[in-house]
């Protein structure tokens, strides 16, 4: 059940994090940053539980919480990578 919610919910991030939306004045980019804060605090909290699911799990060797893992770890490193496009364009 676990893996099934954050499947859905990383596809969703994984699509918010596709846009080409940089936002067209100011105060469009503000609202753009301030929404993709909130998004990767949601990750970082996310990756949270995820590690204790998978601390948990180790002794069943889930391999499903262990996939999960390394895709919210690739997740997260796409992030940051596109935060910071934010300061770089």
């Amino acid at each position: 059940m676990f893996t099934e919610d954050f499947e859905i919910w990383l596809a969703e991030v994984e699509a918010q994090l596709m846009s080409e939306d940089y936002g067209k004045d100011l105060t469009s980019v503000q609202n753009l940053q301030k929404k993709h804060a909130l998004l990767e605090a949601d990750i970082t909290s996310r990756q949270v539980r995820l590690e204790r699911c998978y601390i948990y799990s180790r002794g069943g060797n889930s391999p499903d919480v262990l996939l999960s893992y390394f895709r919210l770890f690739q997740l997260v490193e796409c992030v940051k990578i596109k935060f910071c496009s934010y300061y770089n364009d």
